[in-house]
């Protein structure tokens, strides 16, 4: 599942080194419609996906679309601790809101030299399917570079033998 892109959690996790109890900022939403568009939360608010074999659609900006099998398992609650449930850093501004689009968590982060990565993740659906729209930047004299897409996933079922968590194809 693209869902768990090293690039994301490595600019989120710039943000904290450790994870927080409560990574929530004060404006996560509580009314039932932006409830009913988030996948279930664990204790900490990071989301829960069923482990077992995906099928991953990826969209990408320049119009092109992948689609893959991917068996999931216990790395991506890891990656989804990561990329959720962390708290900010003076170097890293992160900001956590839910609403009617979904669960947003968006980092900004301080690296040598001046430079600012600037992360966006956006997820929504439920236990068994999700929508995840990505933003990547970097901020270079003020000016915005990057990219945005879109992964959109469904559970199929039970990974099949000789597929273990991690394990991707692609889908026919």
């Amino acid at each position: 599942m693209r869902l768990l892109m090293l690039p994301v959690v490595a600019a989120l996790a710039a943000c904290s080194q450790s994870p927080s109890g409560n990574a929530s900022s004060a404006g996560e939403g509580t009314s039932a419609d932006a409830a009913a568009s988030q996948p279930p939360m664990d204790a900490t608010g990071v989301p829960q996906f069923r482990t077992g074999l995906w099928e991953v659609t990826d969209y990408e900006s320049d119009g092109t679309t992948a689609k893959r099998l991917r068996c999931i398992g216990q790395e991506v609650e890891e990656d989804l601790r990561t990329m959720f449930g962390t708290a900010s850093t003076p170097e890293c501004v992160k900001t956590r809101s839910s609403g009617p689009q979904g669960l947003t968590v968006k980092g900004l982060c301080r690296q040598p030299g001046g430079t600012e990565t600037e992360a966006e993740v956006t997820l929504s659906g439920s236990a068994i399917d999700f929508d995840m729209k990505l933003g990547l930047y970097s901020i270079v004299n003020g000016k915005r570079h990057g990219d945005l897409s879109q992964s959109k996933g469904r559970w199929m079922g039970e990974c099949p033998a000789g597929m273990k968590p991690g394990d991707e194809s692609e889908a026919g």
